[in-house]
């Protein structure tokens, strides 16, 4: 997904906006078939390969899903991004939150079997009828695009906008985060206060709580204020939620509480969901107004950005969360994770909101 969201993203106007998301949901769908037929497998060597080739279709066809859709939202409803961002955010929560209780339900109900043909077939029956729900107009713009545009935009030149660049890093963050904490948080939880590992989940939920609250709440006030100071401010909050995590070395009053950490999970949601749902605005004005173009296919490129470090930060987050884990404590790891996005929101501040109103 991180490396063909920007290739998706830089020729999603030529394959067609509609079409690319069509086929990225029956790419979805393939590999489901995949790991059925998989189960039969009894070579361990050839199970692992057809599982890896099954899940690295299934990033292409996301990230052809994600940054097709990303685009159309926001080619259909330009004046309100950060409300488009929202309610996908809100989606995808409650499609996270329902997966896995309905994939339980599948595998009582059939077996192994059961979750894989499910989602096989209903992935691929809305990959069937998906383009027909999407406006035509998006694809439209086609037409004016050979007229219009006499030079097409790069990401070289996107990225190298500080503004971008820092905007596209809040949605990294965001998610390089939570999932750098995800894997260590249950042991950590259960070792400390001695919980059964059923319990411990509700810790997440707490977190995925705050992120589907704040999804829903904050269409109502974002557009009130920079997209910009939102994304600062919520990362310099994040960092200090992290702290608050567990028994802080630098905070010495804290002291582990299942209360306070609940809490500071919770806020965390909340922090996160902003990082998340305002950087999209955010590229698409400052692209828009760097390069001095109304070209749509800056919406592509942005949104194929945009999915690249989102993946990133699923990559990167679990890979070195769980190598940290094993050198430092998670005092320690909460410690430096906090002081982490504090440092780069004051970096984002002097960059860019602090130097863009010096400069008028």
């Amino acid at each position: 997904m991180a490396i063909f969201s920007p290739i998706v993203g830089k020729y999603l106007y030529s394959f067609g906006r509609r079409n690319m998301c069509r086929w990225g949901m029956i790419l979805v769908a393939v590999p489901f078939l995949g790991f059925f037929f998989n189960n039969y497998t009894t070579n361990s060597t050839l199970f692992i390969t057809i599982f890896v080739m099954m899940r690295a279709i299934q990033g292409i066809g996301t990230s052809m899903v994600q940054t097709s859709l990303f685009s159309i939202l926001t080619l259909t409803y330009p004046t309100q991004v950060n409300f488009v961002m929202a309610c996908v955010e809100t989606s995808a929560g409650i499609g996270l939150s329902l997966g896995p209780v309905m994939g339980t339900i599948l595998y009582d109900f059939g077996g192994s079997e059961a979750p894989f043909l499910t989602f096989f077939v209903t992935c691929f029956a809305i990959g069937l009828i998906i383009k027909s729900l999407i406006p035509y107009f998006v694809d439209d713009i086609l037409e004016d695009l050979s007229q219009d545009i006499t030079r097409k935009p790069q990401y070289s030149e996107l990225l190298t906008n500080k503004r971008i660049l820092f905007a596209c890093l809040c949605v990294f963050l965001a998610i390089f985060q939570y999932a750098f904490i995800d894997p260590i948080l249950a042991e950590y939880v259960n070792s400390t206060f001695s919980l059964a590992p059923q319990t411990s989940g509700y810790f997440f939920l707490a977190l995925g709580l705050g992120y589907l609250v704040s999804c829903v709440v904050s269409p109502m006030y974002l557009d009130y204020f920079s997209n910009m100071r939102v994304s600062i401010i919520s990362c310099f909050l994040l960092g200090v939620f992290t702290m608050f995590y567990s028994s802080s070395y630098i905070l010495a009053f804290l002291t582990p509480n299942m209360m306070v950490l609940a809490l500071a999970l919770f806020a965390a949601g909340v922090a996160s969901s902003h990082l998340v749902i305002t950087p999209m605005e955010e590229m698409i004005e400052v692209a828009k107004s760097s390069t001095d173009s109304e070209s749509k296919i800056l919406n592509d490129m942005c949104s194929g950005m945009y999915n690249m470090f989102f993946a990133l930060g699923e990559i990167f987050g679990p890979m070195l969360g769980n190598l940290v884990f094993s050198f430092w404590g998670f005092p320690m790891i909460c410690d430096a994770l906090g002081i982490a996005l504090m440092t780069f929101a004051l970096v984002y501040f002097l960059a860019c909101d602090f130097s863009l109103h010096k400069k008028h």
